[in-house]
């Protein structure tokens, strides 16, 4: 009979114990998932739109326009958004 008593006593602990160590795994995976699904491919959207930026500003500053101007400004604002 003292075992039993012993295992209703510890078995509460033990799933406890269990519980948080779950909760992380769940946790780490809804982090990696936020990770790949969205901060990965927002980084990479970032870039290219950094890209197209900067290829806008240089035709801009290499021969000054009104139509590269307005170029740049619309890479601008596809870059911030």
């Amino acid at each position: 009979m003292s075992k039993r008593l012993a295992l209703v006593l510890v078995l509460p602990l033990v799933l406890a114990g269990a519980l948080p160590a779950s909760a992380a795994a769940k946790a780490s995976d809804v982090i990696q998932q936020a990770i790949d699904g969205f901060v990965r491919p927002a980084y990479a959207r970032l870039h290219e739109h950094a890209d197209s930026l900067t290829k806008a500003m240089r035709r801009l500053c290499d021969a000054p326009s009104q139509d590269h101007l307005d170029a740049a400004r619309a890479e601008f604002s596809g870059t911030v958004d």
